[in-house]
């Protein structure tokens, strides 16, 4: 197996054109793979190996790839990758500061998201537990918000005084907040996980 081959191969069969430049090989031998049926482009530079299997990471892996070095699968990509009830693979979204040449087929927010707030899952560059959690999403039908802490967000007398403002909100609103540290998001994901799903369950059995 040739090292372009092996990159594809953790990237569920799916590698950029600079890969492939990186891995050695010229324009000619890129074009010369394509008109063969060896490489198949997907979408602008970037290429499936023939005969690699189709399935929705493939889909997902290649926009990442399109958008550049620091482009990450997020929102209910993300979710669904991280496994959180109520989301499932199907959404191709990403976030990348990318601007020129979007081709469609995929939602893409425009925001370089901090490198410190992504990891890679399945071998797919996504945004972690607690980029998802400091976006403060709902649940689809379950009033369900997952918030991030942190010391320095509560510095000053304002900031504490805005948050309890904003909790009085959401209080007020019928919605329960689950919260999370950085350490739980990131060290402990499962226990963060489960804890989501147990609100939501008892959210949804108060609404019943």
């Amino acid at each position: 197996m040739e090292r372009w081959q092996e990159i594809a191969s953790r990237q569920w069969g799916t590698i950029s054109r600079d890969q492939l430049r990186v891995a050695g090989l010229s324009d000619d031998a890129i074009w010369r793979l394509n008109k063969d049926g060896m490489l198949i482009e997907i979408l602008p530079r970037v290429y499936r190996l023939a005969g690699a299997p189709q399935n929705w990471h493939q889909r997902l892996m290649a926009p990442c790839l399109w958008g550049g070095p620091t482009a990450v699968a997020s929102h209910r990509s993300a979710a669904a990758l991280w496994g959180f009830d109520g989301f499932r693979e199907g959404p191709l979204e990403i976030s990348s500061p990318k601007q020129k040449q979007f081709p469609g087929r995929f939602r893409l927010y425009r925001t370089d998201v901090d490198a410190a707030l992504t990891t890679r899952r399945l071998g797919i560059p996504v945004t972690n537990a607690f980029r998802i959690a400091r976006a403060v999403f709902k649940l689809l039908d379950a009033p369900v918000i997952v918030e991030a802490e942190g010391r320095a967000n509560h510095s000053s007398k304002l900031d504490w005084e805005h948050d309890l403002t904003r909790r009085n909100r959401i209080t007020a609103a019928g919605l329960a907040t689950v919260h999370v540290t950085w350490d739980m998001a990131t060290n402990h994901s499962d226990e963060f996980r489960d804890e989501v799903r147990r609100v939501r369950a008892d959210q949804l059995r108060r609404r019943a």
